[in-house]
């Protein structure tokens, strides 16, 4: 299997041969190119850390403004709230009264239906009577003026 694979050619890496950079020399360069590096990061680091505190501030202004917004709106809703728990103490209090009357309005239909329920089952009886009464009144009257009209001899 060895002698059925053959080994393939390395790639080529650069096209020209290395000849390294001119930008610095040495040592020095190197060391120069690092600070650079290094003082590039501390002013990005610097600029991200300006964009963070007017970020924060911008944030921190709008959700103290969402806060103060909230906190006006929980203290109308609790205002609501005791306005609302008034009327329905108003409310049961009224409704307390009214049941008591009627409770009152009860009690007194109560009461009076036996002497209501008596004049109703007897009226036509009571009324039968009054009549007869009231004929033999008439009548009486009539006997007791004419015996006033005649005087009576003895």
């Amino acid at each position: 299997m060895a002698s059925m694979m053959k080994a393939s050619p390395a790639p080529t890496t650069w096209v020209s041969p290395y000849r390294g950079s001119n930008m610095h020399k040495g040592i020095i360069g190197i060391l120069t190119m690092i600070e650079d590096d290094i003082k590039g990061d501390i002013q990005a680091s610097k600029d991200q850390e300006k964009n963070a505190i007017l970020e924060y501030g911008q944030q921190k202004k709008a959700l103290d403004s969402e806060i103060t917004a909230i906190d006006s709106t929980t203290d109308a809703y609790s205002k609501e709230i005791a306005v609302q728990a008034k009327r329905i103490a108003e409310k049961s209090t009224e409704r307390s009264t009214k049941n008591q009357n009627v409770i009152s309005q009860i009690k007194l239909h109560k009461d009076l239906r036996p002497g209501c329920d008596f004049v109703m089952l007897n009226f036509d009886m009571r009324r039968a009577l009054r009549h007869v009464e009231m004929k033999n009144l008439r009548k009486v009257k009539r006997q007791l003026q004419s015996q006033v009209k005649q005087p009576k001899l003895e």
